[in-house]
């Protein structure tokens, strides 16, 4: 595929860890020209095991393919010059550094937009900018509890928790790339720039309560927040003869045909059954006439059995089954690529598809500062700036 959707967009990514760097990859994925500008040391992901080479782990390939990588120390006054010649050339300049940082190296949007009046400037931050947990640091860990999602456990179990996944920052940086889309999409029409604002936090709030507003959603209250159904501990993979099974069967046609399979014809014409304002008053008990009609028959044969009268199911499979899904190999879903020097690399394909086809890998992920010369030529830095960043290393 070579005519993608932001070819030609120039991307200054100074994000680093997952949040930020998710972001920027897809946008890369998207045919975005993403700078990866780094520290020194590199993003600290580059070292979390495993990795097969120094500076290559899986994480950071998971987060950074599909960009080029410059190294700036941003804190020397010979490296932040040659950062500002860049912003006159760029598109987007998208940061999860903490906003006064950003002030204190000059580089906030109304400095950043006065070297380049139409750039679109992204501030993935923590917490919202005008509330008193503004310069706060924020971690998935962190934001799960704060937001929400933690307590959500609490609900079902009486015990908080973390979904073993980086949800909150993989969310906020989806929701980031929509931002960020929209604002370019506005400055194609008027040829205005943009500041746009993602804070992890209201992000996930806003993300987790779609559902878990509840009783809570009406004033007065109707009852407490928490969507019933997505609390109930009952709601679960349920276990079969020789394994476990997921399935949900949602509409009132759903259930009729369910519970005609397990053979509750009495069920299925039970209004409080058999309709969806019945089922959710007491969507527990519903489920534990799922859980004990599972554990009669095999996996496979529940899956056969479901599918004919088209309600959705699936098995449950462990990360590392993952990878011989059938329908997974047949659509090409994970795709190697031979690194320079981390060997072959694979890759879950980029979400979604152009045209039928996945978006490409273009760009392994990079080696520190393995495009600086390039790149520096791409944004036509001044000679006399390159020459001092390089006298500047030689003092390293």
């Amino acid at each position: 595929m070579t005519d993608l959707p932001l070819d030609g967009v120039r991307i200054l990514d100074l994000t680093s860890v997952v949040y930020g760097p998710y972001a920027t990859q897809i946008l890369g994925d998207l045919g975005g020209d993403v700078i990866k500008i780094e520290p020194p040391k590199g993003d600290d992901v580059r070292n979390i095991m495993p990795a097969p080479v120094d500076g290559i782990s899986a994480l950071f390939s998971g987060l950074n393919r599909n960009k080029r990588s410059v190294c700036l120390d941003l804190k020397t006054a010979e490296d932040l010059a040659i950062f500002r010649a860049m912003i006159s050339g760029a598109d987007m300049l998208v940061h999860n550094m903490r906003p006064a940082k950003m002030r204190r190296l000059g580089l906030s949007y109304d400095e950043v937009a006065a070297l380049n009046p139409e750039i679109i400037y992204g501030d993935l931050v923590g917490y919202g900018q005008d509330g008193p947990m503004a310069d706060q640091p924020a971690y998935d860990d962190v934001i799960q509890g704060c937001s929400g999602i933690s307590g959500c456990f609490v609900t079902r179990s009486g015990e908080p928790d973390f979904v073993p996944n980086i949800i909150a920052d993989k969310t906020t940086g989806v929701m980031a790339v929509n931002l960020l889309l929209a604002a370019l999409y506005k400055r194609e029409k008027t040829g205005q720039g943009a500041h746009v604002e993602v804070p992890m936090f209201e992000t996930m709030v806003s993300f987790t309560f779609v559902e878990q507003m509840a009783g809570r959603a009406f004033s007065p209250a109707l009852g407490e927040p928490g969507y019933e159904r997505v609390v109930s501990p009952m709601r679960k993979p349920y276990k079969t003869k020789d394994g476990h099974i997921c399935l949900l069967a949602y509409n009132d046609g759903h259930w009729k045909r369910f519970f005609e399979l397990i053979g509750r014809h009495d069920l299925a014409s039970d209004p409080a059954y058999a309709t969806m304002v019945g089922r959710s008053k007491h969507i527990s008990k519903v489920y534990e006439i799922v859980e004990k009609a599972m554990a009669t028959r095999r996996t496979d044969e529940w899956i056969e059995a479901l599918r004919s009268v088209e309600i959705a199911c699936g098995p449950v499979r462990t990360l590392g089954e993952v990878f011989d899904d059938e329908h997974l190999q047949k659509v090409g879903f994970f795709q190697t690529i031979t690194h320079s020097t981390a060997g072959d690399v694979v890759f879950p394909s980029p979400a979604g598809r152009f045209n039928g086809e996945h978006l490409p890998i273009r760009q392994e992920p990079p080696v520190l500062d393995g495009h600086a010369d390039e790149v520096m030529k791409q944004f036509q830095v001044p000679q006399n700036l390159i020459d001092a960043r390089s006298k500047g290393k030689e003092k390293i």
